[in-house]
């Protein structure tokens, strides 16, 4: 009779130990911190985010909009938002932001992203969006993100839509800087 090796099953490889975790942002758009073994992606990087909507528009897409920019903020060296005059659901531009053409608002604790506020063509009803006007509200947009001057050069584009003009700014941007660029979809 021949003898059976004896085969011993392999040791399992340990778990790889992760650095602590930033404390989670609170409020109103914090975003759970966890998100796996590639927790700081980009901590010397800095990242920018382009998408017309952004709080203190209460509902849409800016809410969304402000969680993925404080997400990232928490990973990476700074985040910039370029974004629009407030103006959604009411189709009319906030009265704090009328007559700015360019509006940079820093966190009050220097943590968190900053937004660069870009004036733009706000149609006078919604179903203008459809017609020249809108064209004009996508257009103008996507012309001052583009020529925006940006407190550093970006290492990622995130464009997030449904703004198409936006995300081909960001695309603009991304490639001007030879930088990956990342869309975010909603609301199609």
């Amino acid at each position: 009779p021949t003898a059976t090796p004896s085969v011993r099953p392999a040791a399992r490889p340990a778990a790889p130990q992760l650095a602590p975790r930033p404390e989670p942002a609170r409020g109103r758009h914090a975003v759970p911190t966890a998100i796996g073994p590639y927790d700081d992606p980009l901590p010397d990087g800095h990242v920018v985010v382009v998408g017309i909507h952004y709080p203190p528009e209460p509902i849409g897409v800016a809410p969304h909009t402000a969680g993925i920019a404080e997400h990232l903020a928490l990973r990476a060296a700074s985040v910039t938002v370029v974004s629009g005059q407030p103006h959604y659901p009411a189709w009319r531009v906030d009265p704090r932001y009328r007559g700015h053409h360019r509006l940079v608002e820093s966190p009050p604790d220097g943590a968190g992203p900053t937004v660069l506020r870009l004036s733009h063509h706000v149609p006078s009803r919604r179903r203008t969006q459809r017609t020249t006007s809108g064209a004009r509200y996508e257009l103008s947009f996507a012309r001052r993100v583009v020529s925006a001057r940006l407190p550093h050069r970006p290492d990622v584009v995130v464009g997030v839509t449904p703004n198409p003009g936006g995300a081909a700014a960001a695309a603009l941007l991304a490639r001007r800087h030879g930088v990956p660029l990342v869309l975010v979809v909603h609301d199609l």
